[in-house]
């Protein structure tokens, strides 16, 4: 059975807001119990990779969240594992540290990218509950400068793409909603 982080705070708005969290079964809180699940979003820490060039990384979403097949996406990462949970007791006594942890091993094994992680480089908080995979999940985003990648299999249909070159209708809710805060901010 996998573990997952999850929290009961979805209303938060920053990292720091994220005070309460769980350790919980993922099938328990993955859509088999719609309300459990809502009470406890899966804590999803994202980062959207930008080239030299300014280009945002593209790609086909694949792996293993099915609901979410045929729609791109400009967001990597994952769940919060319990082997990253683990980790950030051990060393630092903070489970926070293992929502960077668990980035930080999806960026290495995705797109062989490493990034030392802290609360500040998380610029918002995604939580929307319009849809059965976006109400169990609450995401952490971060934009992160590489000057290389190396694809996993989850990356090897993607683009590096200029932010107006992205077709907003093709993208998957999550990155509907950062592309809209990525072109406000620029």
């Amino acid at each position: 059975m996998k573990y997952v982080l999850c929290t009961a705070n979805k209303d938060a708005k920053t990292i720091d807001d994220l005070k309460e969290f769980a350790v919980l079964p993922r099938e328990w809180v993955d859509g088999s119990d719609v309300e459990l699940g809502s009470r406890f979003p899966q804590v999803i820490p994202v980062a959207v990779l930008r080239n030299q060039e300014g280009k945002i990384l593209v790609y086909s979403r694949k792996g293993s969240e099915g609901r979410l097949h045929g729609f791109k996406s400009l967001a990597v990462g994952g769940h919060v594992d319990i082997e990253d949970i683990a980790t950030s007791i051990i060393v630092t006594k903070d489970i926070k540290r293992s929502i960077f942890e668990g980035l930080q091993r999806e960026l290495q094994e995705e797109a062989g990218v490493f990034a030392y992680l802290q609360e500040e480089d998380f610029e918002y908080v995604i939580y929307q509950p319009t849809d059965e995979v976006s109400s169990v999940h609450l995401g952490l985003v971060t934009v992160i400068n590489v000057d290389e990648i190396k694809l996993g299999e989850e990356l090897s249909f993607s683009s590096w793409f200029h932010i107006d070159e992205i077709k907003e209708e093709e993208l998957e809710p999550w990155s509907q909603f950062i592309l809209r805060r990525l072109k406000n901010e620029s």
